[in-house]
C-alpha cells in the first residue's frame, strides 16, 4: 500500500504548498513583530516614508500568501473524495 494514486499525491502536494505559504506568512509576521519590540512600552514605532512603504509591501505579501493558502485549502475541501486516510 505504499503506492498512492495521482489524485492523493496531488492533494498532498496542494496541502504542502498551502503549508509552505502559511509558513512564509508566519515568518513575515514574526519579522514585523520583532521590529515592533524595539519600541519601549507606551511609545510608538515611527517609520520613515521608505520604511512605511516597505512595511506596506511586507504586510501585503503576508496577506496575499494567506489568501493563496486559503484558496489551495478550499480546492481540497471541495474535493473530499480525493483525500485518503
Amino acid at each position: 500500500m505504499a503506492n498512492t494514486d495521482s489524485t492523493s499525491r496531488s492533494t498532498q502536494s496542494v496541502l504542502l504548498e498551502a503549508v509552505d505559504k502559511l509558513d512564509e506568512a508566519k515568518a513575515l509576521a514574526t519579522f514585523v513583530q520583532s521590529i515592533s519590540l524595539n519600541a519601549r512600552a507606551g511609545e510608538a514605532v515611527i517609520l520613515q516614508p521608505a520604511q512605511l512603504t516597505g512595511f506596506y509591501y511586507v504586510m501585503k505579501n503576508a496577506i496575499d500568501l494567506i489568501k493563496e493558502a486559503e484558496a489551495l485549502i478550499e480546492t481540497v475541501r471541495k474535493q473530499p473524495e480525493a483525500l485518503t486516510v
